[in-house]
Parts: C-alpha cells; structure tokens; sequence
C-alpha cells in the first residue's frame, strides 16, 4: 500500500510539471465548432466557426438567443498553413476536439482528399465521425446563425440526422474520406441557405458525389439518395428510408433486408444484390409495379459505376479473395439489383 502510495504522488508530481502547476483550461483555447473550405486561386480560404458566448446583460454565461459563435477566415497553400494564420488572429490555441462539421466546397479542386484534409485526418483530438458535407459556398453555411439553441454546432448533427432518417441526403465521415480510394467515390450530403421571405434556414438535402478527382457536376436528387440506401447496409447511407413518391403515389418501406450473392463471371466477380422490404401497399399488382419501378431506377443508378452503396465494402467480407486481387469497384464484371416489395405485416 505504501508503495502505491509513492508512486501516485509521483505520477501526480509529473503531472504538476508538465502543466506548470496549474490545470490546462479549456478558456485558454479557441473551440472549434465547424470548418469551411473554399477555393482560391492560389490554394484554398478555410474559414473556422469558433464558439463566443454571448451573455451581455444575462443572469447566464451563455444568451440562448443569440449565435454564440464568430467565424475567423485565412487563406493559404494548404490546410496547415490557414490553421498556422487563423490560430494567431484567434490569439489562442485552436482546439479541434469539439469539430461537428466540415463543409468543403464543390468548386474545389483536388487530386487526394486525404492530403487536402490531413490536418484533420491526422489530429487525434478530432472524432473520426464528423460530419463531411459539401455545397456551393462553403463560408456561407458555417458563417449562417442558427439560434434554436445555445450552440450553432450542436444543431448540425440534429438537422443531418432528421435529413438521413427521411431518406433525403446520405451520411459522410471524416473517416469515410479515407476509404475513398478504395471505393472510388462517396455520397457527401449537400447543404445549402434556403430564402422563404424574409425567413432563411439552413438545409440538408440531396448529395454530391466526390471522387479522388474532385466533385462531380450533377447533384443527387432526394429520390436518388432513397434509392442508394436501399442496399446500404448503414454507415453510408440512412437504413430506412420511410418513404418514396412513385408516380404520385407516396408509400413507405418497413423492415429492410439486403441479400448479397457474388459468383464468378468469365474469371471476374459478378454480384446480385436483392433488397426485400415491407410496404404500405397492399394490393399484389401495385407492389409488382413499384417493385419493377424501384428495380429499374436502382439498376440505373448502379450503372454509373460509383460505389456509392458499399458494395466493394461487402466484397471484403464475402469475398477476401476477390477484395485482395483488385483495387475498385471497376472490376466487377456485373451487377444486378432487384427489389421485391410485401405486404406489411
């Protein structure tokens, strides 16, 4: 017992030294709540959402009425050398830790997402599972006050997450940026500033499509994110989309189930994937209709060749063989999607 004694006495004189005898506060930093990153031409302009209550006048430390939030901006090279500028116009130390959301922009330009978000990549202090989305102005949305709360950053994963339970945008990481080489491209929900009046709101609709070259040009409609969930077995994708509007008729789907079959094909891998689900629907010949419709919208998204809903992913559990040979989703020499619709129980 005594020498467990002396040695936490020791840890904790270490401790006293390396903290200079006092306790690191977290008010000696600049908290982090968001990022934005936009193009320049001569490199990018990363602007930081950094948290500033606001309680002038208040009985609380922080005004649940106001933003509590002040967005500083620097451009640079890279990443690395705007955090160097924006942390001495902080006059703090930055502290990445409580980052919510990084918003990259579609009109950046880039051959290696995971070089151009190192600096995030590589900071422990930062949640593997931030939210990655992209729009057309990237400041804009971070630099937007949302005021339903004490802290804007809190209200970004409740808006994504409303979005991604209806089906209308896919979910990106930050750790899904590095998987992109693999699966050679990923769905990033799209955000926007949206005007009714005098009434603006931030919203999460629809995706973007983001390569190793950069974005592609076409948006992904709220109709084709529902679609690509159907045989995403979550993580990228919301498990449920609750419903779809097929020919003016809108109908929901209950207890998804995905089915994967890989074969062999002329020497490459060839995969089936079914998807089963519950409907509303109750009458046999507007299921097979809705069943036919589905099936082919899906098949043609598939064909676009982008593994946007973890297929390679599967390959890897199903078939390691395969998975060790090849490099993408390209190799793959067929695939073929059907849905098939019941009657909900």
């Amino acid at each position: 017992m005594k020498r467990l004694n002396i040695i936490l006495l020791a840890l904790i004189a270490a401790l006293l030294v390396m903290s200079r005898g006092r306790a690191v506060s977290m008010t000696d930093k600049s908290l982090v709540h968001a990022a934005a990153i936009d193009s320049t031409p001569d490199g990018v302009m990363l602007t930081l959402q950094i948290f500033a209550p606001e309680a002038a006048g208040a009985d609380t430390p922080i005004d649940i009425s106001k933003a509590n939030f002040k967005t500083l901006t620097a451009s640079g090279s890279d990443i690395s050398q705007c955090l160097s500028k924006l942390s001495a116009l902080a006059g703090k130390e930055l502290f990445l830790g409580h980052l919510q959301l990084i918003v990259i922009s579609r009109d950046m330009s880039f051959s290696d997402p995971c070089r151009l978000l190192s600096p995030f990549i590589d900071d422990k202090s930062i949640c593997p599972r931030v939210l990655i989305a992209a729009a057309d102005d990237a400041q804009q949305i971070v630099s937007f006050p949302i005021k339903e709360n004490a802290v804007t950053a809190e209200n970004y994963k409740s808006l994504s997450d409303v979005a991604a339970s209806r089906g209308l945008i896919p979910a990106a990481h930050l750790d899904d940026i590095g998987r992109l080489a693999d699966k050679g491209a990923a769905a990033l929900p799209y955000c926007r500033i949206t005007e009714n009046g005098r009434d603006k709101r931030l919203e999460f609709s629809g995706g973007a499509v983001m390569t190793m070259a950069g974005f592609e040009n076409e948006l992904l409609s709220d109709e084709q994110c529902r679609l690509l969930s159907l045989i995403s077995g979550g993580g990228d994708m919301p498990a449920q989309p609750p419903e779809f509007d097929i020919k003016g008729k809108i109908f929901g789907l209950k207890n998804i189930r995905r089915e994967y079959s890989f074969t062999q094909k002329g020497g490459r891998l060839a995969v089936s994937i079914t998807v089963r689900a519950d409907s509303c629907v109750t009458d046999t010949a507007t299921q097979q209709e809705l069943s036919a419709r589905l099936t082919e919208l899906l098949r043609r998204e598939l064909e676009k060749g982008h593994d946007l809903t973890g297929i390679y992913r599967q390959a890897r559990f199903w078939c390691p063989f395969f998975y060790a040979k090849t490099s993408s989703l390209k190799d793959i020499a067929d695939i073929d999607a059907k849905v098939r619709l019941y009657k909900e129980k």
